[in-house]
């Protein structure tokens, strides 16, 4: 606990000995406990990435809002329907909060990160030079963990990739080749965002673009484990 002198002014108009109004004489009283962690919790601070080798998806945002960038944790503002979304789109049994949002790499194997990690901006005052920096960044860090897809959680970022700002359509597949070799097995996809602001779209229009982007990572699971299955069955026919 840090002491913290408080200061009291009394008030009053009458005229004291030394020729002040009371009103101006100030007195100290017994220091106050201040709580420490009071102290920081409100200092904002850029949101760490939650990213692990083969995720099924990573869900990227823009640039964290003001409440998550306090509250130290992705999409914790109360209008923000994230988590609301992954539960009932099957990508998690129950809905988590955002304090459980670093277990969703081991839990469930959703990985999360921004496009921009910065507390200084505002996503409306981000600049497409900003964003294309954002990008290049992004594909060197998903070339580390090579995750089955990336999904872009707002409009914003799909029309700056690929360079289209008339776009009527709200999400889907995004037709683009990712300038990295190790990224070649990775697709794109993009969502409206999440966010309460984005009021273009109702929730249960928002949450049926997640459910098509799981319908899409279950079939990608499914391939993938056809071609486990053909690569065993060659090499057991190959030592027979």
């Amino acid at each position: 606990m840090i002491p913290k002198i408080q200061e009291r002014t009394l008030r009053s108009s009458r005229i004291n000995p030394y020729g002040l109004l009371s009103s101006e004489i100030k007195i100290k009283t017994e220091p106050a406990e201040v709580n420490e962690a009071s102290l920081t919790e409100n200092v904002k601070k850029p949101l760490p990435d939650y990213l692990e080798p083969d995720l099924d998806v990573v869900f990227v945002g823009l640039i964290s809002g003001n409440n998550a960038s306090v509250k130290h944790h992705y999409y914790s503002h109360p209008s923000n329907i994230f988590y609301l979304a992954l539960h009932q789109s099957g990508f998690t049994p129950v809905q988590i909060s955002p304090e459980e949002d670093y277990t969703l790499p081991e839990r469930f194997k959703i990985g999360l990160c921004n496009l921009i990690r910065s507390t200084e901006n505002h996503s409306s005052c981000i600049s497409r030079e900003m964003m294309d920096k954002g990008f290049i960044e992004l594909w060197e860090k998903m070339a580390k963990i090579k995750p089955k897809f990336i999904c872009l959680n707002g409009k914003i970022m799909y029309n700056q990739l690929v360079k289209s700002y008339n776009s009527k359509d709200d999400y889907g597949l995004i037709d683009y080749k990712i300038p990295n070799n190790q990224l070649l097995n990775t697709k794109l996809f993009y969502v409206t965002s999440t966010a309460g602001t984005a009021t273009n779209l109702k929730k249960e229009e928002k949450i049926n673009q997640f459910k098509e982007l799981k319908k899409l990572v279950e079939q990608e699971k499914i391939g993938i484990d056809k071609m486990v299955d053909k690569e065993f069955v060659k090499i057991k026919a190959e030592k027979c």
